[in-house]
């Protein structure tokens, strides 16, 4: 298991491109996303290009990792650990 997100931290450890979430406070035609979403109105928002500096894996417990991480402004963290869920999740899948 430790190995998988030694493998994703790799992958995720250069640029690359972060789709924000609705919830965010990004402006979508002057208002921020998270008005239209709580209207569950379709909130269309753009990747944007973040940046992870240094992230470290401290530990995993249970259903717990703890880790720390420096990025660039606009990284939403959040997203970064649904995708690590998500990677959790595929476990039978390889790595």
């Amino acid at each position: 298991m430790r190995q998988c997100w030694r493998s994703w931290l790799r992958s995720a450890s250069d640029a690359f491109e972060q789709l924000p979430p609705s919830f965010s406070a990004k402006k979508v035609h002057g208002r921020p996303a998270y008005e239209l979403a709580r209207k569950k109105q379709p909130v269309e928002l753009k990747p944007v290009e973040v940046e992870l500096y240094e992230y470290k894996l401290l530990e995993i417990e249970g259903s717990v990792a703890r880790f720390v991480i420096e990025c660039s402004s606009g990284t939403y963290i959040r997203s970064l650990a649904h995708e690590m869920g998500q990677k959790a999740r595929m476990r039978r899948a390889p790595c």
